[in-house]
């Protein structure tokens, strides 16, 4: 009995000989299955990884990355911006302090310790944190493969039901398309958040005249290319990620006019109190996992203020202060370079994608926040 699940984007290669003949080969060196295979190694992967190597599990493992590097929201690593959390709540830490994977070892292998404590605070860079878990990452050479994308994760029974006995994935290199075949007792699916883009969008738009916030620093460089000149630009979006990206559009391009349009009736604040920064604790995991589907639904909706469609406070007072001086300056709205339009939804529009004969009009680009979880 087999149960697959395939991925929605599977990769596009050059056939080999063997793989036309309909055969792929195994890849694994070895007859025998792998005990582990993760699907992807980010953020989440990555501290799996650490746990099994602080505890030193001896197990026959394999990390498969679709990426060519590691790399964590490195379209949103814009310069200045904080983390929101507490560097204690690193990779390793809260588990074992002792870790050689914690961010404060990770600050005295760099030479920056004395340095960073000299901050005060618990917020360290973005850019830095991001440094933290490539350094992390690089522990790990033996156990990950970059470049790899799975194509389908199969069950393989020889009874009818679950647990299963063993795992086949299909999975191809994107760099010689070479497609093999693995075996593996247990899988783990770490492939993270899709970017969440209205599906009416047309495909050939995207990072043309739309991209979207994850592909951010990547991309804006290229579809905007000239400093000086007097863009118009609508960045669709309520949350920190709609924020920040406002606030480097304004500075990256000081003549152009940025529109932060939102769905809801007014900006908000995320919540970071004690008690429902509880909800991350590692005990309200079990918690949580012991609920059944409605309840977790539930206690997503009730938490949702600590991280989606929500600012943090600071970045909220700068925006305000941002609409308040220029409403000093001039109270004719049209003039303003940065403009929040509030009770707004998204809906396909003719308009929204020029023809040829509108081409010669000032585009408007545009810019989506927000990940499908």
């Amino acid at each position: 009995m087999e149960t697959t699940l395939k991925t929605n984007t599977p990769i596009r290669h050059s056939p080999s000989p063997s793989h036309e003949g309909g055969s792929m080969s195994t890849g694994s060196g070895s007859s025998e299955p792998y005990d582990i295979i993760s699907v992807g190694f980010g953020a989440s992967a990555l501290a799996i990884a650490i746990a099994m190597r602080d505890r030193g599990v001896q197990a026959k493992v394999l990390f498969l990355e679709r990426q060519s590097e590691f790399g964590w929201h490195t379209g949103m690593l814009l310069p200045g911006t904080k983390m929101q959390i507490s560097f204690l709540k690193d990779l390793a830490t809260l588990r074992n302090p002792r870790s050689h994977f914690t961010f404060l070892n990770y600050l005295h292998t760099k030479g920056r310790l004395v340095h960073f404590t000299n901050l005060s605070t618990h917020t360290p860079f973005r850019e830095e944190f991001n440094d933290y878990m490539k350094w992390c990452a690089s522990h790990f050479a033996d156990w990950v493969q970059y470049d790899q994308e799975v194509m389908s994760v199969t069950a393989v029974n020889s009874q009818p039901g679950w647990p299963a006995e063993l795992f086949r994935i299909v999975v191809g290199d994107r760099r010689s398309g070479e497609v093999r075949e693995l075996y593996t007792k247990h899988v783990v699916v770490a492939t993270g958040g899709e970017p969440a883009v209205p599906q009416f969008l047309p495909q050939e738009c995207l990072y043309n005249t739309v991209i979207h916030s994850s592909g951010y620093l990547n991309s804006i460089t290229e579809l905007l290319k000239h400093e000086a000149a007097e863009y118009r630009v609508a960045v669709v979006g309520g949350g920190q990620s709609a924020a920040e990206i406002c606030e480097d559009l304004s500075s990256r391009y000081p003549r152009s006019k940025i529109s932060l349009i939102a769905r809801g009736a007014s900006l908000r604040p995320s919540d970071d109190s004690p008690f429902v920064n509880e909800i991350f604790d590692p005990e309200s995991v079990d918690t949580f996992y012991s609920l059944s589907s409605s309840q977790r639904k539930q206690q997503l909706q009730e938490n949702k203020a600590t991280n989606y469609s929500v600012i943090r406070l600071p970045l909220l007072e700068t925006l305000y202060e941002k609409l308040y001086r220029q409403k000093l300056q001039n109270p004719d709205q049209s003039t303003w370079p940065f403009r929040l339009i509030t009770n707004r939804e998204l809906c396909v529009s003719n308009k929204l994608f020029p023809t040829p004969e509108e081409s010669s009009r000032p585009p408007v680009q545009e810019l989506y926040a927000g990940d499908k979880r």
